[in-house]
């Protein structure tokens, strides 16, 4: 008799650990299939703020610090209005970046899904934007996060300017 209590034991804490390993894994693929779909939001929020504003393009390739004074300039002049676009889209793509490198740090993503297709959009974004965000570098609008994917990149053998400019050129 004591056997099949010892055994029945047994049984019941192996099913309930397997039980709890695979509500562990389901509500993990809940949480990375979550911020997959808040970095697609933002993803797609940020191509419709380009389609909507295109001199944001224009900008981000020919921007300078004393362009961020233009910010608070006249409401009637149409740099203004470009700049603020600007500014808003660079909020949108900061709040991208940021987002998505925190879930990588927070193991909110897979490795698979981080290197195969959101860092290589953050980095663009960073290149892409890279007048603006080297102008911020000194202060503290940049994140954490955001810093330390550029250092990364660097240790990599990325050079920040370059990418910029190839990736002007191929836009042009």
């Amino acid at each position: 008799m004591g056997r099949v209590i010892l055994l029945a034991s047994l049984l019941g804490v192996l099913s309930t650990t397997i039980l709890g390993l695979v509500a562990y894994r389901l509500s993990r693929q809940a949480q990375e299939y979550s911020v997959q779909r808040t970095l697609g939001d933002l993803q797609n929020a940020m191509a419709s703020f380009r389609s909507a504003h295109p001199a944001v393009m224009r900008l981000s390739g020919s921007w300078t610090s004393a362009l961020r004074t233009s910010l608070y300039g006249k409401d009637d002049d149409p740099l203004t209005t470009d700049i603020i676009h600007y500014y808003s889209y660079i909020d949108i793509g900061l709040e991208f970046c940021n987002t998505t490198l925190a879930a990588a740090q927070a193991k909110r993503l897979s490795k698979e899904v981080l290197e195969g297709h959101y860092r290589p959009l953050v980095r663009h974004f960073l290149a892409e934007n890279y007048p603006f965000i080297a102008s911020s570098l000194p202060g503290p609008y940049l994140s954490t996060y955001i810093r330390e994917e550029l250092k990364a990149a660097v240790q990599e053998g990325w050079n920040w300017d370059q990418r910029h400019q190839e990736l002007r050129q191929f836009a042009s």
